[in-house]
């Protein structure tokens, strides 16, 4: 069963004037199409929970068609950011909402333990009001790895460690053969660009001229490194230079200008530093298996 909408839209002549303007602005900003998702996605988790642990869909159809529902609303919510309806979708969304409340003996709301992640992101997070409970769903189960790595990263006395960025780009690639003063070049012309911006800003010129006398040194100096040919070896190198910890007050302006401007080499070194995409091919033979159904493992060179 696929839900599709079968609602008109209203046909309005409007007036090209401010207030016209305003009130359509309003009507097509305002919509629920976050809460209408956040409701659909805890409803597919009980969906899915249920038949993860040997459920029919006799058990689930009710919730089914009400999920067919939301997909309604929220196809709705999105099209009034270009059409009118005479449809007020809050009043079924509270509906809902009420019909599949579930509280613990706590007395709290539980909600899908992944939805912890985007409560804390968005401040919404309260532990006293909502249990996060595990359900056995394919985002409960991520979430669950993402929470052990974290332990794991998070131990007493275990350093993070990360993959510096220079490893990514730099094997099999000469690092001898690069050449010492043109890195040095730009490892100075930064420097000095820091400290120029950092001189204009203690003067006591006004703002305005502050700005402007900052944006032309930085330009300067983006367009000086810019405009520099650098072999697969200096480039490298460089990386793994400014990768020091006494380069790390212009570590992320180098990284901007190679980044930021069109050099070339610059994208040659990522380009070469590229290792093919692992894919997987559905086969009978393969010897990867996932729900049931066996793969193999191949490589797909961009």
């Amino acid at each position: 069963m696929i839900a599709v909408p079968d609602v008109s839209s209203v046909k309005k002549k409007r007036r090209y004037t401010h207030d016209e303007q305003v009130d359509l602005d309003v009507k097509t900003s305002n919509n629920l199409i976050g809460d209408i998702i956040n409701l659909s996605q805890e409803l597919n988790t009980r969906i899915w929970d249920v038949l993860n642990r040997g459920g029919s869909y006799s058990d689930i159809e009710e919730i089914y068609k009400d999920v067919c529902i939301l997909n309604i609303m929220s196809g709705i919510e999105i099209d009034k950011a270009k059409k009118e309806f005479n449809i007020n979708n809050a009043k079924e969304l509270r509906r809902l909402r009420d019909k599949y409340k579930i509280e613990g003996d706590d007395g709290r709301a539980i909600k899908p333990n992944f939805f912890k992640a985007k409560d804390i992101g968005k401040g919404y997070y309260d532990r006293k009001r909502k249990n996060y409970k595990k359900h056995l769903t394919t985002m409960d189960h991520v979430q669950t790895c993402i929470n052990s790595y974290r332990a794991q990263r998070e131990e007493i006395g275990k350093k993070q460690e990360y993959l510096p960025f220079s490893a990514l780009v730099g094997n099999g690639i000469d690092v001898h053969r690069r050449q010492y003063e043109k890195v040095t070049r730009v490892i100075n012309a930064v420097t000095d660009m820091t400290n120029e911006i950092k001189s204009v800003y203690a003067s006591d010129i006004e703002s305005s001229v502050k700005q402007m006398q900052c944006c032309d040194i930085r330009q300067e100096c983006v367009e000086y490194v810019g405009n520099m040919s650098f072999t697969k070896s200096d480039m490298v190198y460089l990386l793994r230079q400014i990768e020091e910890p006494r380069y790390s007050q212009i570590q992320r302006k180098i990284f901007n200008i190679l980044f930021g401007y069109p050099n070339t080499s610059f994208y040659e070194v990522l380009e070469a530093g590229a290792e093919p995409i692992g894919l997987l091919a559905e086969d009978d033979e393969g010897d990867v298996e996932l729900y049931g159904k066996r793969y193999t493992r191949y490589k797909y060179f961009t």
